[in-house]
């Protein structure tokens, strides 16, 4: 499996709520076994434990930090985007040691603020933010070992602000990109050139309408496009036609289950969703009431950092705001083969944990 980041954490309870009234923390059981902290879904569906320092680094090394994005898992490799001096820092998944980059290409990319980060097995495709003054956002596709298949930038014609974020592999012919801090548009991309072949989309708060949408990604098992509309504190489920099922969230309202929904990834039966408002979201396919039969089976993590508490947060380090098995800013998040999941925050430090799937 591939794609997107997972941030594992603590703090939850058994639900009592019906989906439409979940409060923070109402799903899932979080346990303390031996001093682990271990994150079990409602119905014992799934179970993930915290592992503190997997990943490890050379004591001098000093080209990983700054805020982290995007990991994305291919066999026994991790490559986790970022805005320190790497832009693409790799690990070995099995060992959780650092690879160094002369293992690969990517560095001959001049890569500035790497965000998103996607593959469809064999090549990767890396989105890049638009750094003001001094580089517009990216879009590269690259082959296994980081040499340029073909390079993007801002499409012909495209109105308003360019600054993507994320896209999603739909089939071998087509990508979906996503916008996020830029205007209320996605486009879909060739994979064989990266020019434009359709769009999807418009700015606004209405069903099938997207705005800040940090994040997307196409499950195709379950023949759904996961939206996630962050700027209107939301998901989406659409078709690839950009008709819109069903969402989940409402505008920020205390009480929403979902606040500022990053991206997603997909594992089997299961979909994590990692939200910027200080926990992760864990769903699963069954016969469940959302769209694609899925339900809301955990909510991990939550150690309260808030919109309105992330200057704060960003100034201390991670350590003295955050414990082990919390989350702060949970980024994005992916699932290993194995069903592993790998966690990235947003903090100018970075932090990349492991979630080791144990049932």
């Amino acid at each position: 499996m591939n794609r997107r980041l997972f941030l594992g954490s603590t703090f939850a309870t058994v639900a009592t709520a019906t989906l439409s009234r979940l409060a923070w923390g109402d799903v899932g059981i979080t346990n303390k076994k031996g001093g682990d902290t271990v994150f079990v879904t409602e119905g014992d569906l799934g179970s993930w434990v915290w592992e503190g320092e997997f990943f490890s680094f050379p004591k001098s090394h000093k080209g990983f930090g700054g805020d982290t994005h995007a990991p994305c898992a291919v066999d026994d490799l991790l490559l986790v985007g970022h805005t320190g001096p790497e832009a693409i820092t790799a690990f070995d998944l099995k060992t959780g040691k650092y690879r160094p980059p002369t293992d690969f290409k990517f560095s001959e990319l001049k890569l500035a603020a790497t965000h998103g980060l996607t593959t469809d097995g064999t090549n990767y495709y890396i989105v890049t933010n638009t750094i003001p003054k001094t580089t517009p956002g990216r879009v590269i596709k690259t082959d296994a070992k980081g040499e340029k298949v073909w390079e993007v930038g801002m499409p012909e014609g495209h109105q308003g602000a360019w600054n993507p974020t994320e896209l999603t592999v739909i089939d071998k012919d087509r990508v979906l990109l996503t916008n996020g801090y830029g205007s209320g548009r996605m486009y879909f991309l060739s994979t064989k050139d990266g020019s434009v072949t359709g769009t999807l989309f418009t700015e606004g708060n209405k069903l099938g309408e997207i705005k800040g949408c940090h994040g997307v990604m196409w499950d195709a098992a379950a023949k759904l496009l996961w939206v996630h509309d962050r700027g209107n504190s939301r998901i989406q489920w659409s078709d690839l036609d950009g008709k819109c099922s069903e969402l989940l969230g409402d505008n920020g309202k205390a009480d929403t289950p979902i606040r500022m929904p990053c991206g997603s990834a997909v594992w089997g039966d299961f979909v994590v969703v990692p939200d910027l408002s200080g926990r992760f979201n864990m769903f699963h396919r069954g016969k469940g009431k959302l769209p694609g039969g899925y339900t809301l089976v955990g909510q991990f993590g939550d150690a309260g950092v808030r919109s309105n508490k992330f200057n704060e947060y960003r100034k201390k380090p991670i350590a003295e705001t955050v414990k082990e098995g919390e989350c702060g800013t949970p980024h994005y998040y992916c699932f290993t083969g194995d069903g592993h999941v790998i966690a990235a925050e947003w903090h100018p430090t970075g932090r990349v944990k492991r979630l080791r799937r144990v049932a």
